[in-house]
């Protein structure tokens, strides 16, 4: 028995640790902080300015929300993940490219049931993307809806995904 609750904790105190580190490394992005990574439009090296980022251990049989702002944010579907995962969002402006870019991870992750990404147009206003609010992946639009609060896209697996300004 009480090797068991040792064990438990164990795992508690691991778990902790990665949530922790991740929290550490998305906190140092949400503070204005630049990284650097290749994306899909063109670019191969881009420095991203951070505006928003989050981490969250999400449950493949509950699903969950990861919040970017109080008005963007992607949810995930019961089922969407095929085991218990921490994603990460994190969205910025790339100078070079004129583009604001959504970073998801972990990169190349492909889901069941797609998720859903919502940005406000209150946030499609702020950034100056209400003329066109289309969300590209590889030089390719993603499926969206629109509604009286903003614009749902639908994602079916994590990568580079980025509003063009023109």
């Amino acid at each position: 028995m009480l090797r068991t609750i040792c064990r438990k904790r164990l795992q508690l105190l691991v778990l902790t640790l990665i949530m922790s580190a991740f929290l550490i490394l998305t906190t140092s992005f949400a503070f204005g902080d630049s990284f650097a990574f290749g994306n899909s439009n063109g670019n191969s090296k881009t420095t991203i300015s951070t505006i928003y980022s989050t981490s969250e251990l999400i449950k493949a049989k509950t699903g969950g929300y990861l919040s970017l702002s109080n008005t963007m944010g992607l949810t995930v579907p019961r089922n969407a993940l095929s085991k218990n995962t921490v994603l990460t969002a994190s969205f910025g402006y790339d100078k070079r490219a004129n583009t604001f870019e959504f970073v998801f991870g972990p990169s190349s992750m492909s889901f069941s049931i797609s998720l859903q990404l919502f940005v406000s147009w209150h946030d499609l206003k702020n950034f100056g993307l209400l003329k066109d609010p289309t969300l590209y992946y590889d030089g390719a639009p993603v499926e969206s809806s629109e509604s009286d609060w903003g614009v749902t896209y639908y994602l079916d697996h994590f990568s580079i995904y980025y509003f063009a300004r023109r």
